[in-house]
């Protein structure tokens, strides 16, 4: 903000505080638009343009002078309304319930003779007798006979792996006992 701003800003503050009513920071912000008024009304007030004065459950207002703020801390607040809670609705009379509506079926009309779609005769293949529930053609099927594969982690039981078949304290490799190193 640029000083010749903040001189319109502070002549503006200044005279919104020389009302009676003094100036809270809501009406300031309705008059300017900036990110915040917090600096601009405590700036003032620590320069002595104006004079801020708090009553008890009242928004913090500002004043051109002393004198003017102890005047309106003089004034009685007006008496806050009593807060009330919303109670429940009392019942006058029992309404009845709305009975259940069922689903009515769609009212679909027959088609006429001429919507009809024109009568289909199956032709021979679709005439057949039924066939028994065997299979046929076997006889004359060639047959394939196939081994069954063995298992993902099968040992042949002729196996013996590298380490079993050195034996205990010998070297896989050689099969030679191992040397004592000290």
């Amino acid at each position: 903000m640029s000083r010749r701003q903040r001189g319109d800003v502070l002549r503006l503050v200044m005279s919104l505080a020389s009302r009676p009513e003094g100036l809270s920071r809501a009406e300031l912000a309705q008059r300017i638009t900036l990110s915040s008024n917090a600096p601009i009304l405590s700036n003032a007030c620590k320069a002595g343009h104006i004079f801020k004065a708090k009553k008890l459950g009242i928004p913090m207002r500002y004043f051109i002078t002393q004198r003017n703020a102890d005047e309106w801390l003089a004034i009685p607040a007006p008496p806050k309304p009593p807060k009330r809670r919303p109670g429940r609705p009392r019942k006058t009379e029992t309404t009845p319930k709305p009975a259940a509506v069922k689903a009515k079926k769609p009212n679909i009309p027959k088609p006429l003779d001429h919507q009809k779609p024109p009568t289909y005769t199956a032709g021979p293949s679709k005439n057949k007798a039924p066939i028994s529930g065997e299979p046929q053609g076997m006889d004359k099927a060639p047959r394939i006979v196939a081994t069954t594969p063995l298992p993902r982690f099968h040992v042949p039981e002729d196996f013996q792996g590298m380490f079993s078949r050195a034996g205990v304290g010998r070297d896989a490799e050689t099969g030679q006992p191992w040397k004592e190193t000290a």
